[in-house]
C-alpha cells in the first residue's frame, strides 16, 4: 500500500544573519588555587604542652628593721664567697693537670704508692693533692680504642644501678610489685642489691592546704618537729648569673 508523502517545504537559510551573528563569550577558565599567605610555618603541637612566659611571683614582704642589714650582708659576703670559690677552683684544676703527669710517672712500675703529692708554698705551708680509687662513667669505645677488647674485658666492668621512683607507679599495685621484685631478687640470691628507706611524706596538695586544714598555733607546732623545705637565693631572679 503505497502513501502519498506531502512535498516538504524548502529551508531557507540566511547566511547572512549566520555570518553577522554575535559570537558566543568563551568559558571563563577556572579560578587559580589562592596562594598561601607567606610567613612562618608552625608545626601543630596538638595536646603537647607549650613553656609558659615566666613571670614574677608578687611575694609578701617581710616587714622588719632588722631584715635589710642581714639581706645587705649576705648579699656582699655572697658576691665574695663566689669570687673566691671560682678562683680556688681554677686554681685546683691547674695544680691537678701539673700533678698528674708527675704521679703517674713517679709510680710507674711500681707496686707500692703514695696516695698524695705534697705541694708546698713559698712559707712552707703544704697542700696535698690526693689521688682515690674513683672513676666516673666511661666513654666505652674510647677507652676500648685505647686498650683493645681483651684488656678492658679483663679490668673493666660493667656498672648498673637500679632507681624506682615510687610515684610513678600505680598506688594500688606498689606493694604487689616490690614483694613481686623481692621474691625475684631473692631467687637469684641477690637481696642485698636492693635498699629502701621508708618515711613519710606529705601529700602533694598539703602544702597549699595545711594553712586551712590547721589552725596556726597547730602548723607552728608541725614545724618545730617537721619543717618545710627552704632555701636562701642569693642570687636575683633578673641578674645574669641566673
Amino acid at each position: 500500500m503505497i502513501h502519498d508523502i506531502a512535498p516538504t517545504a524548502p529551508i531557507h537559510v540566511n547566511r547572512h544573519a549566520v555570518a553577522h551573528a554575535p559570537a558566543q563569550p568563551p568559558t571563563p577558565a577556572p579560578a587559580p588555587a589562592p596562594t598561601p599567605a607567606k610567613g612562618l610555618r608552625k608545626v601543630q603541637l596538638g595536646g603537647i604542652a607549650t613553656k609558659k612566659e615566666e613571670t614574677k611571683t608578687a611575694y609578701p614582704v617581710l616587714d622588719h628593721p632588722g631584715v635589710q642589714p642581714i639581706v645587705d650582708s649576705i648579699i656582699v659576703n655572697t658576691k665574695q664567697l663566689e669570687a673566691l670559690e671560682g678562683a680556688i677552683a681554677l686554681d685546683k684544676a691547674e695544680l691537678n693537670r701539673i700533678a698528674a703527669p708527675f704521679y703517674l710517672q713517679h709510680c710507674s712500675g711500681k707496686t707500692e704508692n703514695p696516695s698524695s703529692l705534697s705541694c708546698k708554698s713559698s712559707e712552707g705551708q703544704e697542700i696535698l693533692v690526693t689521688f682515690v680509687n674513683r672513676y666516673k662513667a666511661a666513654d666505652e669505645e674510647k677507652i676500648t680504642a685505647l686498650l683493645g677488647e681483651e684488656f678492658v674485658g679483663n679490668h673493666f666492668r660493667q656498672k648498673l644501678a637500679l632507681k624506682i621512683d615510687g610515684d610513678l607507679m600505680p598506688e594500688p599495685l606498689i606493694g604487689t610489685i616490690i614483694e613481686q621484685l623481692q621474691e625475684l631478687f631473692t631467687r637469684h640470691g641477690c637481696i642485698e642489691a636492693i635498699t629502701a628507706t621508708p618515711s613519710i611524706q606529705p601529700n602533694k596538695e598539703f602544702h597549699a592546704r595545711r594553712h586551712t586544714l590547721l589552725d596556726a598555733a597547730t602548723n607552728q607546732k608541725l614545724e618545730a618537729i617537721y619543717p618545710m623545705g627552704n632555701m636562701i637565693k642569693t642570687k636575683g631572679r633578673g641578674s645574669k648569673q641566673d
